[in-house]
């Protein structure tokens, strides 16, 4: 074979080597939803067109002598839990 064939058919092959690794668009799904079933706070975003909204921004977590609390904006309250995994809300008295 002479050298022009030969890099010819080196070139078909990288191109269908290439072609086999070329992936499709993923198949699965990007939705995520929240493992931890808390009641969040709903907010109505605008009034006149019936818009509301779940809100629980800026969640953080403490752990304290081996207990967890969840504290989130505009909760009026906070969450307790001792596994991570099951949470009560904590509605403090107000004095």
């Amino acid at each position: 074979m002479n050298r022009t064939v030969k890099i010819l058919l080196l070139v078909i092959i990288l191109n269908f080597y290439c072609l086999l690794n070329i992936n499709g668009q993923s198949t699965q799904i990007s939705t995520y939803c929240n493992p931890i079933n808390i009641d969040y706070t709903y907010s109505i975003y605008n009034a006149n067109e019936n818009i509301s909204y779940r809100s629980g921004a800026d969640p953080a977590v403490v752990k304290f002598r081996n207990e967890y609390y969840m504290f989130v904006t505009r909760s009026m309250g906070y969450w307790h839990s001792i596994d991570l995994l099951h949470w009560s809300f904590i509605n403090p008295e107000k004095g």
